[in-house]
């Protein structure tokens, strides 16, 4: 089925046709003597359409945002085409009408639309033939058959629109994940062969640009007895204290939050905006539930960034922090390309990991070895903290678990952390569900409890 953004354009489009196709029925109508009209009734039928048009175009389209609107819109327009064959002759130009709003719709819903936009029709024929004093069966048996074929063949049209689109999506995910994969890879080269924490974050702040497209960063690291120091500025010019006073606050957020979080430009300080900056991102250094710092970056684009620039940035500084803890245990990484490209594949692999079983819930499969999570066979690109809060609902499905109840298992204390900061997450988890046909409706939310699996196919 079209998404609801998909919907408001294609009516948007296929508006003039719709008037078109009222019109020619009401003038032919009009013209025909077997039709029985007068022109006043022919005059308040097109005053209540687009009466009709009017409310829809500028009302409920604006804020439409439920699949029931669209029901809602084809109830009307099969009143409205009773309401045609009412006054004009049942068996004449007025057939047009459920003929094509059978079309219309089913090209919108699919097969249901198809199934109820024919329903509507024979409905509206009977009811229309009943206050005509016609032939009610002669009506039906008459009407039904065109309908019939028209909702099969719009209906399969959609369904094939609808995968065709859906394979395109796939794709353009696939290429768009290893392209990105590909950027995070070459950015961490200069991180891995770092061999101290000191060149981990100037190599950090240097090569965000690359990884993530923000050319300006602050690194700040964890410290005993010390206020989150910064480690790292990258071009950032000017009084250091000015900056790093103002992006401590959002370093600080980001930390207690545990994910990656927009900084708006409404939210940047002045020095900021006066610099030439627009947006940026607070994101935590993470990885299997420590947090050694954050990183604050920022971009001359204006708006707030986009679900796939937090990902990606959760996904560069997530594998970059594994280096940073390694430097700090003690632990040796060496700088080859192929212990790289191991750490990218298998990101979120770790002692803490392991100890977790994959979980599988009718078609929904989570790998908490590798993070790699996947929907009726579809991979979903996750980040740390989106595949953690999907783990713990999957963990326990059809039980509601409340907001305080997943920071606390995500290992991130509830006190001091924004209070929207699962809300963030589980609505960027949504928008990556919701392009598997297996993934929507997946996370309900159960107002004033918390949130609830729901395993596909129940």
């Amino acid at each position: 089925m079209d998404t609801h953004e998909q919907f408001r354009e294609s009516e948007r489009r296929t508006f003039p046709m719709r008037v078109a196709a009222v019109a020619l029925v009401l003038a032919i109508g009009a013209l025909l003597p077997s039709a029985h009209a007068d022109l006043d009734s022919v005059g308040i039928l097109a005053a209540v359409y687009a009466g009709y048009l009017g409310v829809v175009r500028l009302a409920l389209l604006p804020r439409f945002r439920s699949d029931a609107w669209i029901y809602g819109m084809l109830l009307a327009d099969a009143s409205f085409a009773g309401a045609v064959m009412t006054v004009f002759s049942p068996i004449g130009p007025a057939l047009a009408l459920p003929a094509f709003m059978t079309g219309y719709y089913a090209l919108f819903l699919g097969y249901r639309g198809a199934i109820a936009a024919t329903a509507a029709g024979l409905v509206a024929v009977a009811a229309a033939s009943f206050a005509g004093g016609s032939d009610i069966p002669l009506a039906l048996t008459t009407v039904g058959p065109p309908l019939a074929a028209i909702a099969a063949i719009s209906g399969y049209l959609a369904t094939e629109r609808f995968a065709e689109r859906a394979r395109r999506q796939q794709h353009v995910m696939g290429v768009s994940r290893e392209a990105r994969a590909s950027r995070v890879l070459a950015a961490l080269t200069p991180v891995a062969s770092a061999a101290s924490v000191q060149e981990w974050a100037d190599a950090v702040a240097t090569s965000l640009p690359a990884a993530a497209g923000f050319p300006a960063a602050l690194v700040f690291l964890s410290a005993p007895g010390r206020q989150l120091p910064v480690l790292s500025a990258n071009n950032l010019s000017g009084d250091s204290s000015s900056y790093e006073t103002a992006a401590r606050d959002a370093a600080l957020g980001a930390m207690k939050s545990g994910v990656a979080e927009a900084i708006s430009q409404d939210e940047l300080p002045a020095w900021f905006r006066a610099g030439g900056y627009r947006s940026g991102v607070a994101a935590p250094l993470s990885s299997n539930g420590r947090i050694a710092g954050a990183v604050c970056i920022y971009s001359e684009k204006p708006g707030d960034p986009g679900p796939a620039d937090l990902e990606q940035t959760e996904l560069f500084l997530g594998l970059a922090t594994r280096f940073l803890f390694a430097l700090r245990d003690g632990a040796g990484i060496g700088v080859r390309n192929d212990r790289l490209t191991s750490e990218l594949e298998d990101a979120g692999r770790g002692p803490g990991a392991l100890t977790r079983p994959v979980l599988e819930v009718q078609g929904l499969r989570l790998d908490p070895n590798s993070e790699r999570s996947s929907v009726g066979g579809v991979a979903l690109p996750l980040s740390r903290a989106e595949f953690d809060l999907l783990y713990i609902l999957a963990a326990a499905p059809g039980s509601v678990v409340s907001p305080e109840s997943l920071m606390a298992e995500t290992r991130r204390s509830p006190s001091g952390a924004r209070s929207n900061a699962i809300d963030v997450t589980i609505h960027r988890l949504r928008r990556k569900l919701s392009k598997c046909s297996q993934g929507k409706d997946l996370i309900r939310t159960v107002r004033g409890k918390g949130y609830m699996l729901v395993p596909p196919g129940t």
